[in-house]
């Protein structure tokens, strides 16, 4: 698959778990002028030099493949697959989860120049479940278990 930015060097999976109506709520709030999906709208940045520490990532996503059956009543989970330049949006991940408390979501990420990969899980907007790898097969992990 050919990339529009091939310096883009992360790339994410995002499942969104809800109901229909929480689902389409942060659809319509998080979507860019393509209809996708876009960082800048629920954690908004005025000085682009701050962007990295809110998000993660210093520029917002080339989305790469989402959920197109929204209108769907009867989905109760939502995806995208996109990518990011310097870093996954870990930081950005934290602040829709905290916004959006009735949606679960995971993150799963990957350098594609390296082998660091890892995932992310929020339930009831708090860290659920945090695990990184890297090319060594080393992994850190931090469970965070809720009851929910």
């Amino acid at each position: 698959m050919k990339y529009k930015r091939m310096n883009f060097d992360f790339e994410n999976n995002l499942e969104i778990y809800g109901n229909w109506v929480d689902l389409k709520k942060f659809f319509i709030d998080n979507q860019s002028v393509n209809k996708t999906l876009s960082l800048e709208n629920c954690v908004p940045v005025e000085d682009s030099d701050k962007k990295y520490y809110l998000w993660g990532s210093s520029e917002d996503v080339e989305v790469i493949e989402w959920d197109e059956n929204l209108m769907d009543e009867k989905i109760d989970m939502l995806y995208y697959v996109f990518l990011t330049k310097d870093g996954s949006p870990l930081r950005w991940l934290k602040s829709v989860a905290e916004k959006y408390i009735e949606l679960e979501f995971n993150l799963v990420y990957q350098n594609r120049k390296t082998d660091e990969m890892g995932e992310a899980i929020y339930k009831n907007g708090k860290l659920y479940y945090n695990c990184k790898y890297n090319s060594e097969d080393e992994m850190s992990m931090d469970y965070n278990v809720i009851s929910i």
